[in-house]
């Protein structure tokens, strides 16, 4: 098995225990806010890092799947996985709507395109 396997298997472990082992709100929160943006990181990488094209919207789909999921809970009495599921759905949707738009361009055009993407 290789070595990122074992690591990666290890962080699983790690995310699924956590909220069992650690009863504390606060450290709760901070868990969730390093995913959050370790989420937006890889975004980030995967954007500027493999294509090179700087991408100032990308945020905004995290916040677009945010607001379905808490809209899906709140007033539709959706449980939190069913909100999961339609966060993921709206976001993917959202940004393959922009990527449809945004990928024929490159450069300063790409970015400029990107600001103009729907914002959270």
């Amino acid at each position: 098995m290789k070595k990122t396997h074992v690591i990666t298997a290890f962080c699983l472990l790690a995310a699924v225990l956590f909220p069992i082992v650690v009863k504390d709100l606060y450290f709760m929160h901070m868990a969730i806010l390093i995913g959050i943006y370790a989420m937006s990181a890889i975004a980030v990488n995967l954007i500027l890092g493999y294509s090179g094209q700087l991408s100032l919207g990308h945020c905004a789909f995290f916040g677009v799947g945010s607001y379905v999921s808490a809209l899906a809970y709140l007033t539709l009495k959706i449980p939190v996985w069913g909100g999961l599921v339609l966060a993921l759905i709206a976001g993917g949707l959202l940004g393959y709507i922009v990527a449809k738009l945004a990928l024929k361009l490159r450069g300063a055009y790409f970015v400029i395109m990107t600001i103009g993407s729907p914002r959270s």
